[in-house]
Formats: structure tokens, sequence, C-alpha cells
């Protein structure tokens, strides 16, 4: 239905609708109730026509970023799963929640619960986190309230201004180095990637055993390789790298 909402057609009635789609009038208004419930359309209460919303749109542009991301940050991926030989994951944010839309799976064997499509808690994972330090004091206090209703027991902060410290703090920093809270002895690494205009986009994470991390340098030998990669990466996406010390300030 979003698709039928063109540029030569952007307002259009239940009926037009439902004509271009071949469905029933009733059937095309339980999708049409249902996009407009979840944000995607509005209805004009004089006209009865549907029309997208700033949501929609954004969402395309989100979905056409996505595939940008994808293209340009396999190969890079790749080369840092060769390199450390542990698994190596995209991770962007959808709301309260970070989404994992890539992978590289680990040459060496571990428990993991990471793969494309899990979703957890932004707050609890190092890829979430360096997500959330990136975002706007007035966003990330939306998220905030959107973890106290939704999250359940994942160990939301006590406050909006203890979150906003955290973000900050891992901002400063550039990264966020932490054990898992699902897998114990499982520890990542997660570095923000960057589009053209600074925003954090998607962050890059890398994650595997400890005992296995540590032998080989620990959170110094991820650094290196890691930040490099995300720095290689944003730049690929646009982002100009000597804009980094203001993006974090």
């Amino acid at each position: 239905m979003l698709r039928q909402l063109t540029r030569e057609r952007p307002a259009q009635t239940l009926s037009e609708l439902a004509g271009s789609l071949g469905l029933s009038r009733s059937a095309a208004f339980r999708l049409a109730y249902t996009l407009e419930q979840e944000g995607y359309v509005v209805r004009d209460e004089h006209t009865m026509q549907y029309r997208l919303t700033s949501k929609a749109v954004m969402f395309g542009f989100e979905f056409i970023q996505s595939l940008e991301l994808h293209r340009v940050a396999q190969p890079v991926i790749r080369a840092v799963a060769g390199q450390t030989r542990i698994g190596v994951h995209l991770a962007m944010l959808e709301g309260w929640q970070t989404i994992y839309i890539d992978q590289v799976s680990a040459q060496i064997q571990f428990a993991t619960n990471l793969h494309v499509g899990t979703r957890t808690p932004a707050h609890t994972s190092a890829s979430g986190r360096i997500l959330l330090a990136y975002q706007s004091p007035e966003r990330l206090e939306n998220i905030f309230h959107l973890l106290v209703r939704h999250a359940g027991d994942a160990d939301v902060p006590q406050s909006f201004a203890e979150m906003l410290k955290t973000a900050r703090s891992d901002r400063r920093k550039g990264y966020v180095y932490k054990g898992s809270i699902y897998l114990p002895g499982v520890v990542s690494f997660a570095a923000p990637l960057h589009g053209r205009t600074g925003e954090g986009v998607a962050a890059l994470l890398v994650t595997g055993p400890r005992a296995f991390i540590e032998a080989n340098g620990g959170e110094r030998w991820l650094k290196n390789i890691v930040l490099e990669a995300a720095a290689d990466i944003s730049m690929k996406l646009g982002f100009a790298l000597k804009t980094e010390k203001s993006i974090r300030s």
C-alpha cells in the first residue's frame, strides 16, 4: 500500500487504494488502519485521502542507507573477521532496540546469541551503547522512556540522567568494551560508524571469548583493529575524518 502513494499520486482515498491493490474495501481498510496506527500514513478528515508521513519517508531513506552500508562494510568486516578470528557484526538502532543486520561468523568456536535479525534492548549491549552515545539528548530521553515501558527486567538505568551520563562517557571514549550480560565469558568491542553529516548510522561490533581476546592483547588489541576498520567504513560512507573531534565533543 505504501508503494501506491507515489509522487504522481501522493494522496488517495481508500477506494482508490483498494482498486490499485486488487483488494476488497474491508481488506484495504484493515491494512490502512494498521499503517495509520503505526504512524506511516495519515488520513485527511476532510478529503478522506491517505498520505505518507515523514516516518514512512525516513524509513525509505534508512532502507537505502542500509543497502549502502552493506555494500561498503562487507569487505571490511570480512577482513576484520579474518584478522581476529572472532565474530564480527553490524548493528543499527531501531527504537529502543539494537538490531543486528549483518555478520561474519567466528573462525573459532564459542557460544553466541547474535545472528542477523537478533534484537536486544539498546542499553544492554556494547553496540547499543555506542549507538546511544551518538543520539541527541532529546532522542535519548525518548529512548529511555521506551526502555522503561518495554524492556521489562533488562536492567534499565534508574534515571535518564544516569543513561545520559553513560552515553556521554561512551562518546568521549569513542568505543565500548564490555562483557556480555547474556553469555558469561564473552566480551564485545563496538565502535560507531558515521554517515556524511557525522551521525552515528550503525555500529561495528566484534565479539568472542574473553580468554581468547585477552590472550591476544585484550581491549588494546581490538581497539587498534576495530577503530581503524570503523574509520575506513565511515570514510567510504562519506564521513570526513577531520570532523571526528567535533563529533565527540
